[in-house]
């Protein structure tokens, strides 16, 4: 299975750039599994615009698609969420932290996730 992790960013510009710590230690949870091939799209480091994203989601060949953020992103994990169902209608997604836990209903209720 072909996990890909996508950490978003809150303020493109930036200065300085950290990985979150949930995200990381996720991730280190999922490799150590062994079973999964993962992968991270890193839309803050990289400083990615949204065609950007667009375009590297449509080419993906992942099985899951993860990300998550805090509750104020709430309108661009749902533009995520509707891209990665237009180019992948059948693939998982699955998204955490606040935006998502804070308001589970509200954000399944209209979000493609």
């Amino acid at each position: 299975m072909r996990i890909l992790f996508i950490n978003p960013s809150l303020r493109l510009e930036a200065p300085n750039k950290y990985l979150p710590v949930g995200l990381g230690a996720v991730m280190t949870y999922v490799d150590r599994m062994g079973d999964y091939e993962i992968e991270l799209l890193d839309i803050d480091i990289n400083a990615y615009d949204d065609n950007t994203v667009e375009k590297l989601i449509s080419e993906s060949d992942h099985d899951v698609f993860l990300s998550g953020s805090i509750v104020t992103h709430y309108k661009w994990m749902k533009w995520l969420t509707r891209i990665i169902r237009n180019y992948h209608p059948t693939k998982k997604i699955i998204i955490g932290n606040s935006v998502a836990g804070s308001v589970p209903e509200l954000f399944l209720t209209h979000s493609c996730a």
